[in-house]
């Protein structure tokens, strides 16, 4: 039987990368359960409406290039080096050292590459390369066989960074890259971090990351997603999130590229008292297939989650929204509540909502909600009637309804870099008339 490029390329690149005998054994049982798995297809369940089968292995460099990027082109979607507590830029999944800089890290925190961390600490590091064995963990068992490239965030009980983190992850070709990413945060210590994918037209490549985040007791993480690749693109993305007792974790997500997308957050309350919040935003046109997948297992009593997401899809386009809350016996007095909703613009644009609860305490109150329809009438009515021309009325609901989920960013700076990432698109959107109803 022929093998092949990129699963040959793969094997034999394993056994070179980083780790203990306990990483590497489990690399070469993620690499076995991936190769029996294959990619996901609909047919599984959580991928229901996500075929991921499609994506042509044999098409991709499974060894990437760290290609030149001017540090002024890096700038247009950066924070910028003087508001940031430190900035990593990876190329094709290769760090990029002279476009990184961490030159404000507060003291108790500590920032090593996922290879110094193997080298340094493989114990500490060998929770976060075990594979889940159901069935639909292809992607993870795929990220923990050939994870090489990511950086490790570490840190003390009660430190705190004044300035966000960024990682930006650039893709520039057919690359492979594949990033695992690690945040531990000690007891009530705080950190924003600000997570960026970008891709120029001509790209083809896939990405394929994992962040993990362990909070400890009463720590504070808030994490800023914004996925705006251009070109031909699949990118999918997973953050894994602990939380320990007293702990919050919130998160604002902007996906507005990549031609195949699939971005899932996986959170579990492992301490009493936690809370978690996410809100994120959809634009997707053409022929874009956009999927956010939210899990959320309560472990422990007296936890809060609230979901809420917008999502605008015009052209061809489709999104997926997925979230189930998993409550166990002993997680009482869970709060849950998850809202969907789907903005319409034009007849062929899809929307797929699929809320679940699955509950297994009894003093408990979770709810669910989907809506999905084109502009309000009566508020269009309402604009047009008060002399706005028709096209600035529909501009801004539009605006508004997307800006509404990115209004729950607190960092001005991070706030305004999304407002304009989605504006950006929304101008780009509303000038071609073929993509929508006039």
């Amino acid at each position: 039987m022929t093998t092949n490029p990129f699963t040959q390329s793969m094997k034999d690149t394993l056994p070179k990368l980083a780790g203990n005998d306990a990483i590497l054994k489990a690399r070469q049982a993620a690499w076995a359960q991936f190769e029996a798995q294959g990619l996901p297809s609909s047919k599984l369940e959580k991928f229901k409406y996500t075929n991921l089968s499609k994506i042509a292995l044999d098409a991709l460099n499974a060894v990437p290039t760290l290609h030149d990027i001017p540090a002024n082109v890096v700038d247009t979607f950066s924070l910028g080096t003087a508001d940031v507590a430190a900035r990593i830029v990876f190329i094709n999944g290769c760090f990029a050292a002279s476009l990184s800089s961490q030159a404000h890290l507060p003291m108790g925190a500590r920032l090593w590459s996922l290879t110094d961390a193997l080298k340094k600490m493989p114990e500490r590091m060998t929770p976060f390369f075990k594979t889940d064995s159901d069935e639909s963990a292809a992607l993870t068992a795929l990220n923990n066989a050939a994870a090489e490239s990511g950086v490790v965030l570490w840190f003390d009980p009660k430190t705190k960074a004044e300035k966000p983190i960024e990682i930006i992850q650039i893709s520039t070709d057919n690359s492979f890259n594949n990033i695992k990413n690690i945040v531990v945060l000690g007891d009530d210590a705080q950190l924003e971090l600000v997570e960026t994918f970008v891709a120029p037209k001509e790209a083809t490549g896939w990405t394929n990351s994992v962040l993990h985040t362990q909070l400890g007791d009463h720590a504070q993480f808030k994490h800023y997603r914004t996925q705006r690749e251009l070109g031909t693109t699949t990118n999918t993305a997973q953050t894994f999130a602990v939380l320990g007792t007293g702990s919050q974790f919130k998160t604002v997500c902007l996906d507005s590229g990549a031609s195949l997308s699939r971005y899932e957050v996986d959170t579990q309350f492992m301490g009493a008292f936690g809370n978690m919040q996410l809100d994120g935003v959809t634009l997707a046109s053409k022929n874009q297939h956009a999927d956010i997948t939210c899990n959320t297992v309560h472990d422990a009593t007296d936890c809060d989650t609230n979901i809420t997401y917008h999502n605008v899809v015009a052209g061809s386009a489709r999104s997926v929204f997925q979230g189930k809350f998993h409550v166990k016996p002993d997680a009482q007095r869970t709060n849950d509540n998850m809202q969907c909703k789907n903005l319409l613009l034009s007849p062929t644009a899809k929307a797929e909502s699929k809320p679940e609860l699955e509950i297994h305490a009894d003093d408990v109150k979770c709810a669910h909600g989907s809506t999905t329809g084109s502009l309000n009438a009566e508020h269009l009515f309402y604009l047009t009637a008060r002399g706005i021309p028709e096209k600035i009325a529909k501009s801004m609901l539009i605006h508004g309804f997307v800006h509404e989920a990115l209004d729950e960013i607190n960092n001005e700076k991070v706030h305004q870099l999304f407002i304009d990432t989605a504006d950006q698109w929304l101008d780009t959107f509303e000038g071609n008339s073929n993509d929508h109803d006039s």
